[in-house]
């Protein structure tokens, strides 16, 4: 935790806190030897050696001394830098980069997306997590936000996490505004759309609309994670729910937690609403959401149902007039 936060691990100032706060029993036994003064009747000084010792292996263990060593030599402990003829990339030498060309890109030049800072290039190369990326060609190359995502694109590729993504055309590759994961790219006469650049095959892009960051459809289907549902359901009328994690059409409710919608049977999606807790209220019923389902309570008090939440020593987190629950399960009687 004490270098946790970004770039703590090149401040020197913190390195040498660090080093001088766990070297405190050193600096005690000093002192208490210079004034003469023994610990349990042993040597003062004995025992600061001891320390320094006991100290000296503990800094090693944690990479401590190395992390020293590099920031007085100037060696970045985590990134880029070059010091010298040589340049690195978590203190780790890139044999074969070109230090006078080489260029480390900054979060804070794209829209602070961190992993910009894991790229740089040099006059040869494109470089990902200090590795070079053979077959990637420098020329026209530029940084660009997609989806939310981070790509570099060139002429003729589409570069993601370190590698080429086949099949997309820099040129057309784009993104639908205020979505995750959708996007689209024109191959030749047609456009392809790709969930997590994974084309969606059987979706048609001139109707298609997103309508989460996971759920979509067209004038055919309806797509969940980029791919087709079962579920029969009104296209036309198909939309978000205004709750988290719900969907509806003119005459149904759809639960989408699971790793396929589910049809919340009987349930009104114009009373529908969120209670909290997990747990949801129609005009009708009280739910219970689980990960992969969601319960009807059955028996419940439809009126008198009340979310309860914490309680110190309760095992309950919501009742009735004739019961206790706790995540959607009856638990006891009043």
């Amino acid at each position: 935790m004490m270098f946790a936060a970004p770039g703590a691990d090149d401040n020197k100032g913190a390195i040498f806190t660090a080093f001088f706060f766990m070297s405190y029993p050193v600096t005690i036994f000093l002192l208490l030897g210079v004034l003469g003064g023994k610990y349990f009747g042993f040597n003062s000084f004995v025992l600061a050696l001891i320390s320094a010792i006991v100290v000296f292996f503990v800094l090693s263990f944690f990479g401590y001394t190395g992390m020293m060593s590099n920031v007085i030599r100037g060696i970045p402990n985590s990134g880029y830098g070059v010091v010298g003829n040589t340049v690195y990339y978590n203190a780790d030498p890139i044999v074969g980069a070109d230090a006078e060309s080489f260029n480390a890109y900054k979060s804070e030049d794209y829209h602070n997306d961190y992993s910009v800072d894991q790229y740089a290039a040099d006059n040869q190369y494109l470089y990902f997590r200090g590795k070079p990326l053979p077959g990637i060609r420098l020329e026209n190359l530029i940084g660009k936000i997609v989806a939310y995502d981070f790509y570099w694109l060139n002429d003729t590729q589409v570069i993601r996490n370190g590698e080429v993504i086949a099949g997309l055309d820099p040129q057309t590759f784009g993104d639908f505004e205020g979505y995750s994961y959708w996007t689209y790219s024109k191959v030749g006469e047609k456009y392809t759309l790709y969930y997590d650049n994974t084309s969606v095959d059987l979706a048609d892009f001139h109707s298609f609309i997103p309508l989460t960051d996971r759920l979509a459809k067209d004038k055919n289907r309806i797509f969940y994670d980029g791919q087709p549902i079962t579920l029969q359901v009104d296209i036309d009328s198909f939309e978000a729910f205004s709750t988290y994690g719900f969907a509806r059409d003119k005459g149904h409710l759809y639960y989408l937690g699971s790793d396929t919608p589910i049809l919340i049977n009987g349930a009104d999606p114009d009373s529908f609403d969120e209670l909290g807790w997990g747990y949801y209220r129609d005009k009708n019923a009280i739910y219970y959401v689980e990960e992969e389902n969601v319960l009807v309570l059955d028996s419940v008090d439809y009126r008198s149902f009340e979310i309860v939440g914490y309680i110190e020593d309760h095992e309950y987190d919501a009742k009735d007039a004739n019961a206790y629950y706790m995540r959607g399960q009856k638990v006891s009687e009043p």
